[in-house]
């Protein structure tokens, strides 16, 4: 009764899927390719080197504090200064930087020694510490080369907590 010809028209409508599957992935691809381009002018650029810092201690710290982690660690520790080992000197509350570094001085052997310079430093010891307390550091020139006294006062059980470190030569 009725003889019409449905292939054609269902190859037209096999064509039309074909064309828009081929559309989607290539958008798909486009967009991965276009997430994946390099900067304007062909150029791929490196991120920036860190700044050489010229003062040692202030590169003790930058060192010693910890680094920003990545956004799916957020409260893990992070090391760096406040973990470790220390000595303990047994001065009071009141004994003066000098007073510390010479302890520490003797206690470590160095046969000469002189202060070059004691300043208050902040050194966070986790990462989302952003009021860290202040700790004295001292930079001292040794018969065995410049070093670096981190000090600070825990109480009268444990007394002077003592850190020495090697001072380091700036990045090139």
């Amino acid at each position: 009764m009725f003889d019409t010809d449905f292939s054609s028209t269902n190859n037209t409508f096999v064509n039309q899927d074909r064309l828009i599957m081929r559309l989607v992935i290539l958008s798909i691809i486009a967009s991965l390719l276009a997430g994946c381009a390099t900067q304007p002018g062909g150029r791929v650029t490196a991120s920036k080197p860190p700044v050489a810092i010229s003062d040692p201690i202030d590169r003790l710290v930058a060192k010693l504090s910890p680094p920003q982690p990545p956004p799916d660690q957020s409260f893990t520790s992070t090391g760096g200064w406040g973990s470790g080992t220390f000595s303990i000197i047994d001065l009071p509350a009141t004994a003066s930087a000098d007073e510390v570094v010479s302890e520490v001085m003797q206690r470590w052997h160095f046969t000469s020694y002189k202060i070059l310079e004691v300043r208050q430093v902040h050194i966070p010891t986790v990462y989302w510490d952003t009021n860290p307390s202040a700790t004295p550091a001292a930079l001292v020139d040794t018969n065995v080369g410049e070093k670096i006294v981190l000090f600070f006062y825990t109480g009268p059980d444990t007394k002077w907590n003592v850190r020495v470190y090697d001072v380091e030569p700036p990045a090139p």
